[in-house]
Parts: structure tokens; C-alpha cells; sequence
């Protein structure tokens, strides 16, 4: 069963509001006034709801509600609350409510400028009225017109001329022997570089290198560099640098942009390189990697003949390199009974550059043979080229006792194919006539291939 009891009590107070009522209904409660916002205080007892009515069309069902109003007035005031009634029946919820009025008021506004940067603010203003008056200039305190007085920055500051120390540092280019610094270029309208010193040494050690651009200092001209390569590192070796720059108006700074940096390791070379002459125009280089891995290998050859010899008297065995992970290499177009010398040298980076090793592999001499006997015997016989030299034309020639199967080429010393014949299952006497008159002038070498061997003649084209 509800019930519900509405007793009003009224009561006025000058500092705390409270109101309750008699024994038939145990609603009490006080408030407190600050300003608009009002504290609320439900102090009945044996209450098991509470619902608070500010009288400005809000509610709570807080106990102890703190309400701010939206503007100064009177408002009435209820406090509702559900406590139990107990019966023969039984116990039941009953409600009853007090109430009364209050009052709020405002803070007085206090109108003026509430700009603390403006020049007549005022501390105590809580509206501003639009009066604020400003000093307009330059509030930043390291700029050289700098205003104390000023409460609005203008974009007027100028600042004092001050040549830096270096920025942008970058390394490049690292590998075993060099690395190349750059730099942003410090010139500019008011500071002019006259001299950058680099200095460095390997971690550890006590004694410093160093690079300089511009020297010597005071010389009036102006030192343009942003980049420095600095050669002959050792490898694997970590290093410590750092800069110094001295400018034309007399602005120093020692030593800064501190760094380091650690250089590769030495490229390993081939090792065991040996060559063997499988026919008497043809030669077969190997060795191999027990030093380490690398990028590729180039095998350089020259006659060992030549007085005088210049980069020009060598070739190469495999074109600009083997690539690491072959371990041979076959040269063509030797002249039978030539003695020659070759040494190999390898590369880290797949482009070539620096990045090698640092020397030539020791020099092996070879002797191509004169001609390749056959195994088993000769089975070519009366070999003849003629004319040799010639302008134009060559007449070949030669017989086979036996039926076999041969291939006659003729090739450049480059191992280029100028000429190429396949003879199956032949026997007996040949002879050809072979016009080259079209090819370069130069050393070629006639070919004869066997089932069981090789056999190699040169002839001249003039």
C-alpha cells in the first residue's frame, strides 16, 4: 500500500535554510547558498528514497544534491522521500514531502579589459567591455629590437647575425679503405665560411688526422666544400670524427658534430690459382674461395714475351669477371707455343670500384703447346694451310685414315667463330678454300676437332 503525506513547512533564514516536519512525517533537510549554486542536505530519518525539486525545473535523486541555478531569484523548494510505515498488516512504503523557499543572487558584474597582455587591464574585471588598448612591437627577449613594453608581437623582431656549427653531417661511400663526409653548405648572406676542419682517428688510439678545406685561415676567400673523401683506413676498424669551422667575421667553433663510424672488411682475393691447356689455342684457369666469399673475380693475361709493356698488352679471361661461385674459367684464341703470364684480383662490389682486393694474385707463366697430339695417335695427317699469311683466301687441307667424325673451325683471338664445318663419319683427303677477305686483319686459329682430340695451326689474314 502507498501512502502519501504533503506537508509544507515555510521557514526563512539568513545564512542556512532548513525545514522539517513533525513526528507524522520524518522528512528534514537544510541547504547552503554560495552564489547561484546551492548544497542541499537531506537529513530525515528512516528514508529509503529521496527526490529533490530545485523549483527552476530540475530534479535529483541524489541525498545530498549540489545545484547551480542559471540566474538569481526566489524558487521553492521540495524534498520527497519514501520511508517505511509498519501496519498489523504488514510494513508499506509511505512518502511525504517538505518544501520551502530560497533565494540566490549573483555575482555584481565588474566591466573593463580582461586581457592580463593589454595595456590597461584590469585584475577585477569579470566582463570585458571591449576597451582593451594594445603596445604592438617585438616580444621575443633575443631579438636585438626587442620591446619589453610590447604585449602584441607584430612580426617586427630582427635577430643578431649568428654563424652556426655545422649540420647535416652524412657518411657515405663506406668500405674498407675511404669514407666520403658531406655536409649542409653553411654560406650564406651574412656568414661566410673561410675553413672546415675534419678530424679523426680509430677508437682507441691517441693521435688524430685530420682534412682541411679553405686553408689557410684569414685567406678573404670562401670555402665552398660540403663533402670530403677521406682515404687509406684500415678495415674492420671503428672510427671517432668530429668538425671545426671558422667564418670570415671571426666566429670559431672548435670541435662538434661528433660521430664515428666502422669500415668493412677487407675484400678476400683467390686463392690457388692454377691453369691447365686442354688444347694448343685454349687455356683453363681454377682456383678457389678458402679466403672467403666476394662479388666476382677478373683474371688478367698478357704475352710474357713484351719489353715494354702497358695496360693495353693485357686481356681478360672471362670478360669483366666470374661471378663468386664459379671457380673456372676458359680462354680461347691462344697462340700455340706462346708463353704467357696471368694473375687474378677480385671485387666486393658487383659495379667494380674501389672495393677489391688490395693486390694482384702472385703471376703464373704457361707455355700453350705447339699442337695436341691425339690420343691413341695421330689420325690427321699432312696438315696445310696455304697461302699463311694471306690477303683473302686459304686453301685447308689434310686426310683422315680413319672414319670419324670432325668439326673444322676457324676463330679470332677473342675465341670468336669466323668459320665452322662438321665432317660425320669422314675418311680420306680434304680440301677446302675458305675466304676471310670480309674478316679484321689479325691472328686466327684453324681448329680440328676428333672424336679422340684437338688440333690447332695459326694462320695470318694481312
Amino acid at each position: 500500500m502507498k501512502i502519501i503525506k504533503k506537508i509544507f513547512l515555510l521557514s526563512v533564514f539568513t545564512i542556512l535554510y532548513s525545514f522539517n516536519i513533525s513526528a507524522q512525517c520524518p522528512a528534514s533537510g537544510y541547504w547552503s547558498i554560495n552564489g547561484l549554486t546551492v548544497n542541499f542536505y537531506n537529513t530525515s530519518s528512516s528514508f529509503s528514497s529521496s527526490s529533490w525539486d530545485f523549483g527552476d525545473g530540475n530534479t535529483s535523486n541524489a541525498t545530498n544534491p549540489i545545484h547551480t541555478y542559471a540566474s538569481s531569484g526566489s524558487y521553492y523548494v521540495t524534498l520527497q522521500i519514501g520511508y517505511p510505515f509498519y501496519t498489523s498488516y504488514g510494513t508499506f512504503t509511505s512518502y511525504c514531502s517538505v518544501g520551502g523557499t530560497i533565494t540566490v543572487t549573483g555575482p555584481t558584474n565588474i566591466y573593463g579589459c580582461t586581457d592580463p597582455t593589454a595595456t590597461n587591464y584590469d585584475p577585477n574585471a569579470t566582463s570585458d567591455d571591449g576597451s582593451c588598448t594594445y603596445i604592438y612591437g617585438c616580444t621575443d627577449s633575443i631579438a636585438t629590437n626587442y620591446n619589453p613594453n610590447a604585449g602584441v608581437d607584430n612580426g617586427s623582431c630582427i635577430y643578431p647575425n649568428i654563424c652556426g656549427e655545422i649540420t647535416g653531417v652524412t657518411l657515405t661511400d663506406i668500405i674498407h679503405d675511404r669514407v666520403t663526409f658531406t655536409w649542409d653548405d653553411m654560406n650564406d648572406s651574412s656568414c661566410v665560411v673561410d675553413q672546415i676542419r675534419i678530424r679523426y682517428r680509430a677508437v682507441g688510439t691517441s693521435t688524430y688526422s685530420t682534412k682541411t678545406m679553405g686553408s689557410p685561415v684569414g685567406n678573404n676567400n670562401t670555402c665552398l666544400n660540403t663533402s670530403k673523401r677521406i682515404l687509406n683506413l684500415n678495415d674492420s676498424t671503428k672510427y671517432e670524427y668530429s668538425f671545426k669551422i671558422w667564418y670570415q667575421d671571426g666566429t670559431i667553433h672548435d670541435w662538434h658534430s661528433e660521430g664515428t663510424f666502422i669500415t668493412l672488411d677487407r675484400c678476400p682475393n683467390i686463392t690457388n690459382l692454377a691453369v691447365t691447356t686442354p688444347s694448343s689455342s685454349r687455356a683453363k684457369f681454377t682456383w678457389d674461395n678458402s679466403n672467403g666469399p666476394y662479388s666476382f673475380v677478373r683474371i688478367k693475361i698478357r704475352v710474357d714475351s713484351i719489353s715494354n709493356p702497358t695496360s693495353n698488352s693485357w686481356f681478360n679471361s672471362g670478360g669483366f669477371g666470374i661471378n663468386y661461385g664459379t671457380f673456372s674459367s676458359i680462354k680461347n684464341g691462344l697462340v700455340p707455343g706462346e708463353t704467357y703470364r696471368a694473375q687474378a684480383k677480385t671485387w666486393c662490389d658487383p659495379s667494380g670500384g674501389p672495393y677489391k682486393a688490395p693486390s694482384w694474385t702472385p703471376l703464373i707463366f704457361w707455355t700453350q703447346p705447339s699442337s695436341v697430339r691425339l690420343d691413341g695417335g695421330t689420325s690427321i695427317n699432312n696438315l696445310d694451310v696455304f697461302p699463311n699469311p694471306s690477303r683473302d683466301l686459304f686453301s685447308v687441307s689434310f686426310s683422315s685414315e680413319d672414319v670419324q667424325n670432325l668439326e673444322v673451325r676457324i676463330i679470332n683471338v677473342i675465341g670468336e667463330v669466323v668459320y665452322t664445318e662438321n665432317l660425320n663419319e669422314f675418311v680420306g683427303q680434304y680440301t677446302k678454300q675458305v675466304d676471310l677477305a670480309n674478316y679484321t686483319k689479325g691472328v686466327y686459329f684453324l681448329e680440328i676437332t676428333a672424336d679422340n682430340g684437338v688440333i690447332n695451326k695459326k694462320i695470318i689474314l694481312q
